[in-house]
């Protein structure tokens, strides 16, 4: 299949400060390293936003030159202070995808919560045992692997260790409020879904599936007053199942989905693959070449279509 003129790519946050809720669980880029991303992309492709690309999938305007789709998920307080101001002097446009609970900083993301334990668990990079027998039978490693179905555990390991879960999100604010969501609306910047509350969709029962995305959507619909629904799978849209597409575009939960399998083609039309740029301090370049790369091997082994 002829590799698309547009490629997808997506970042959580950008910070030039530590974020002790994802310090152990990805890396984030500067906001030089990002720029240098954003010139990259700004030298060999051509910006579109979210309506461009609508229109291109839904065949009404065909895209020929070699373009680029930016988003950034889990809706973070850096999309409106660091991010945006950005985008907006480089002409660039984005797509910001919301967890519905986090929203206004009312939740916290169970992958976060882990990250934070681990950061109060060591003491200036050095490991408080104290601590660390308070977890017991959970290492570092084991927190950092417990999975949504468990994550009324990190409550009871923060519980243990003197953690508050709200007074962080009341300090830090880690997420966007409404009004910054509003702001960005007003600048131009799309807005999509991201689930509820971010679980791994592969994990959940087609149902759970489906109310995760219907959920979410018609909540930062009717919130933010938007005339298109846009979602993007939390994780990823590994082994979720044709059947779930088919209700969620039949019944109008989502016009476009987006999911987080690199340069690959979908059966799924409405379905795009979208590449992470957030890859062990690789830049824009780097990732971009091992993708194609990929891409290059794989056609001749017809691998480069998801097939549901």
């Amino acid at each position: 299949m002829k590799k698309s003129k547009i490629i997808s790519v997506f970042y959580h946050s950008i910070s030039d400060n530590e974020l002790p809720h994802i310090k152990y669980l990805y890396k984030i880029k500067s906001k030089k390293d990002f720029i240098k991303d954003l010139d990259f992309l700004l030298k060999k492709y051509k910006p579109i936003d979210f309506w461009q690309l609508k229109k291109h999938i839904n065949k009404e305007q065909i895209i020929t030159k070699k373009s680029f789709f930016l988003s950034f998920d889990d809706g973070l307080r850096e999309c409106y202070h660091t991010i945006a101001p950005i985008l907006k002097q480089k002409g660039v446009p984005a797509t910001f995808f919301l967890n519905s609970d986090f929203i206004d900083n009312k939740d916290l993301f169970f992958r976060y919560k882990a990250s934070l334990i681990i950061d109060k668990i060591f003491d200036k990079n050095k490991i408080n045992i104290q601590l660390l027998n308070k977890v017991d039978p959970f290492s570092v490693e084991k927190i950092k692997k417990i999975k949504y179905s468990e994550r009324n555990n990190l409550d009871k390991i923060a519980q243990n260790i003197d953690l508050n879960f709200n007074d962080y999100l009341i300090k830090q604010k880690p997420y966007l409020s409404s009004q910054e969501i509003r702001s960005l609306i007003s600048d131009g910047f799309a807005i999509g879904s991201h689930s509820i509350d971010h679980p791994k969709y592969q994990h959940l029962d087609i149902q759970e599936q489906v109310r995760q995305t219907k959920n979410s959507s018609d909540f930062i619909c009717k919130k933010f007053n938007l005339d298109y629904k846009i979602f993007a799978f939390p994780f990823t849209d590994n082994k979720v199942s044709k059947e779930f597409f088919n209700i969620i575009f039949n019944n109008k939960f989502a016009e476009i989905t987006f999911g987080t399998a690199g340069l690959k083609h979908d059966s799924i039309s409405k379905n795009i693959q979208r590449i992470a740029m957030e890859k062990n301090g690789k830049t824009a370049q780097q990732i971009i070449k091992q993708q194609n790369l990929y891409y290059f091997i794989k056609s001749f082994f017809g691998k480069n279509m998801i097939i549901r």
